[in-house]
């Protein structure tokens, strides 16, 4: 399905994506303290407060609720697009019936032409039909006459 709507509806902007960041469901953990077995924590030049590496377990999770609710979000703008859709006004109403009325015109003056073509066609072809009746009498006629002359002639030639 192609959405070319969807860009006008939702900005793409850097203020709107970080409002969805920041409502975004975070996990919310306590740091914890990591040190080295090698130095000892005092001697480290990192700083002693070091984030907590979040489990693929729980990254899931929270795309999992920020899916539903990036799907949540696009339904309502469909609702919106849908329900903005429909005519409000008799002026709408009245421009889509002169445009159906239109097609409708149109349709009809299609079904006589057609109509008027396939009257044509069945002449024509009840002519040809007729036309070809009359060549079978024809030449079933010439082949009685030139059974009747061959049988006179071989009777007058044989004196049967």
């Amino acid at each position: 399905m192609h959405f070319d709507w969807l860009p006008e509806l939702v900005s793409t902007d850097a203020g709107v994506l970080d409002e969805i960041v920041a409502v975004s469901p975070r996990p919310n953990f306590p740091p914890r303290i990591k040190s080295s077995p090698r130095q000892p924590p005092a001697a480290s030049s990192r700083s002693l407060v070091q984030k907590r590496r979040i489990s693929r377990k729980e990254q899931i999770q929270v795309l999992r609720k920020k899916v539903t609710e990036l799907s949540q979000n696009l339904q309502n703008l469909r609702t919106v697009l849908f329900v903005d859709s429909f005519p409000s006004s008799l002026t709408t109403c009245a421009a889509s019936s002169i445009t159906w009325k239109s097609v409708a015109s149109r349709q009809l003056k299609l079904r006589r032409k057609a109509e008027n073509e396939n009257a044509k066609l069945r002449e024509l072809k009840m002519l040809q039909s007729r036309t070809i009746r009359n060549f079978r009498r024809m030449v079933h006629r010439r082949k009685d006459d030139e059974v009747s002359r061959c049988s006179t002639l071989l009777c007058r030639t044989f004196g049967i």
